[in-house]
């Protein structure tokens, strides 16, 4: 017997002597309940409150921070020019897509 062979026979022997689990005699009861949707689950009302408040503290951020661009606080083509070359985002390929 060679050496695979024999590692073959030690695999399948290494199965033998185990035993099936014990399943718990319930245990189908509380899968079928689940199924069925007897077991309702509950958001609690303190995460309900943190959604509402960090929901309305960004949508109050957005409409400021539109608000603010609407007032003539927009940037110059010469500052913008001056940031996409300092993170070098100069179009290099002549290719216009505007």
């Amino acid at each position: 017997m060679n050496k695979k062979e024999k590692w073959l026979t030690d695999v399948e022997n290494s199965l033998n002597g185990i035993e099936s689990a014990e399943v718990s005699p319930y245990l189908y009861h509380k899968i079928i309940t689940r199924i069925n949707g007897n077991a309702k689950e509950y958001v609690s009302n303190r995460f309900v409150f943190a959604s509402l408040v960090s929901f309305f503290l960004l949508l109050s951020f957005n409409l400021f921070i539109f608000k603010s661009l609407d007032k003539g606080n927009s940037t110059s083509k010469n500052d913008l020019i001056k940031v996409s070359k300092a993170f070098q985002l100069v179009n290099e390929n002549e290719i216009n897509y505007n």
